[in-house]
């Protein structure tokens, strides 16, 4: 393939806002290419990558006898969630529901067709493009605001069949990441709540911890907090106000009441699945949105941040929230607040908090329950980054979408619903960032946009003839032909940037039938002749 047919870009150097490793080498290599602040596309040379790494995957699915579905955005609904992006009716009041996520599409199919053991198992895939507030500056794909998810949807007669249906794809899944060169380790959520599979990246999004009993790991998010509680023992004190300009944060008004943080009761304000709520938690602790998400018996990304409107509708004012005098919303509490005596909380306007807060005699939470990250050891945790998640949504979630089917005792039972969820940006980052060596980039040869980068030394016409020959040993399909004007070093840079894994130089040598062949793994250079040249293509590729 001709260079300039595929629009390869690659850059010298980055902007300081590109921190990741492997968000320099796939802008470097121009794999992506960003548009605006936490958007990228990918470049043409990006999704050959990514439909290679692609590939890979769906030969597990298919192994694994789960097929490909095609789940619409738009859907016609009586009952239309809460958080959906967009709704409409039709001319008979009936609902159009347009979201992103899967789960529900996959609901209303599985209602659709199942109704026997006899028409069970039926696990698909889907190919989704998901949007989420999650970026962060300098993390690049890793949390950006759009990215490509790949969901496998699991509908099983039980929990124990997803769990051995989904251990099957998690470990061919895991051996298709340790022959990409990367390192990853199955992740197991506390209480049966599924697993992750993680990988060690220059990036990581949450924690683990090893449990040293048995050969797995934990995730910290999901890690019951066994702190033990004492109530104070203090009688209740009349509430006192408090005024603290220019407040922002708990560390501001802990440094301006010369307190520690963990005197202070912080509040968080959240949209649950459709509900206003108020989640108030010690000041150095952080809330859970995976525990939150369980007491609650909703998925973790039904909870998203109230915006203005709802902030200002139940009282509350930004940086100054407290439990006190809220309106139109529930209150959840960490049981940790409950062993709390006169703490201090937002007083709901601005500059103001108030001391002496008391659950029971000035406030009442409408649910009290763990809601917190852990605390743990640091020397028995780990950083790693989420690529794939595997949760369960229990018989609630069956119950409320009439998801059910007869046995072969002709009885009704629910339909166990599971999903997979693999990130494919991560995946691919991850990828890119496993197979680099310092400034180079050697991609195995299964994903690799290209294998060969063959450069022509000039544009003479016997060189032309010579390199059209070498690409015809090397592979049309799998080689590039770099024709361009330019100099030998920023032909051979380049490919050490696009991760080839060999360079093949027809220069002045080839008039004598010698071609140079560089190894850009090990940096081994090598002549052969045309035939020599077509064994070791036929030995290496």
């Amino acid at each position: 393939m001709n260079l300039p047919k595929i629009f390869i870009n690659t850059k010298k150097q980055l902007s300081d806002s590109t921190d990741s490793r492997s968000g320099q080498l796939l802008s470097r290599g121009g794999f992506t290419a960003k548009t605006s602040r936490g958007v990228y596309l990918l470049t043409p040379l990006g999704n050959r990558l990514f439909d290679n790494i692609m590939e890979q995957v769906v030969v597990i699915f298919d192994d694994s006898g789960i097929t490909k579905c095609r789940v619409p955005l738009l859907n016609l609904k009586n009952k239309v969630c809460d958080d959906s992006r967009f709704t409409s009716a039709d001319k008979d009041g009936k609902n159009y529901l347009l979201s992103d996520d899967s789960l529900y599409m996959f609901a209303e199919m599985i209602k659709t067709i199942v109704n026997s053991y006899k028409q069970l198992p039926f696990n698909a895939y889907t190919v989704r493009e998901r949007l989420e507030n999650k970026f962060k500056p300098g993390q690049e794909l890793l949390n950006s605001y759009e990215y490509s998810e790949v969901e496998v949807l699991f509908a099983e007669m039980t929990y124990e069949d997803i769990e051995k249906a989904a251990g099957e794809v998690a470990g061919k899944i895991m051996e298709l990441l340790k022959s990409l060169n990367v390192e990853a380790f199955k992740v197991l959520k506390s209480e049966n709540r599924g697993m992750f599979i993680g990988t060690k990246m220059d990036f990581a999004d949450s924690k683990l911890i090893a449990d040293f009993s048995g050969d797995k790991f934990l995730d910290a998010e999901y890690l019951p907090n066994n702190t033990e509680l004492n109530r104070e023992e203090s009688s209740p004190l009349e509430i006192e106000e408090i005024h603290t300009p220019d407040i922002e944060t708990i560390e501001d008004l802990a440094a301006f009441l010369g307190e520690e943080n963990k005197t202070l009761v912080k509040a968080l304000l959240l949209n649950c699945n459709g509900i206003k709520a108020v989640a108030f938690v010690r000041g150095d602790r952080t809330l859970s949105i995976e525990k939150l998400a369980a007491a609650l018996d909703i998925l973790p990304e039904r909870i998203v941040p109230m915006d203005e409107e709802e902030i200002l509708s139940i009282g509350a004012y930004p940086g100054s929230t407290g439990p006190v005098g809220l309106k139109n919303c529930r209150i959840f509490m960490d049981k940790e607040v409950l062993a709390m005596n006169n703490f201090t909380a937002g007083a709901n306007r601005k500059d103001y908090h108030i001391r002496n807060v008391n659950h029971g005699k000035d406030f009442t939470a409408d649910l009290i329950d763990d809601i917190i990250v852990c605390e743990y050891e640091v020397n028995e945790s780990e950083d790693y980054l989420k690529i794939a998640d595997l949760e369960f949504f229990g018989d609630g979630f069956s119950e409320e979408y009439s998801l059910r089917y007869k046995d072969n005792g002709s009885r009704d039972a629910n339909i166990a619903i599971g999903r997979l969820k693999i990130n494919m940006y991560r995946l691919m980052s991850s990828v890119v960032y496993n197979n680099s060596m310092e400034d180079k980039l050697v991609l195995p040869g299964i994903v690799a946009p290209f294998e060969f980068y063959v450069i022509a030394a000039n544009n003479k016409e016997d060189v032309l003839e010579k390199a059209a020959a070498v690409v015809e040993i090397t592979g049309p399909e799998k080689t590039i032909l770099d024709d361009r004007k330019g100099s030998m070093g920023s032909k051979i840079k380049d490919s050490e940037l696009i991760g080839c894994s060999h360079t093949v130089i027809v220069g002045k040598k080839s008039v004598d039938d010698i071609y140079e062949v560089i190894d850009n793994g090990t940096g081994i250079k090598k002549e052969f002749s045309m035939k020599e040249l077509s064994e070791y293509v036929s030995i290496n590729s």
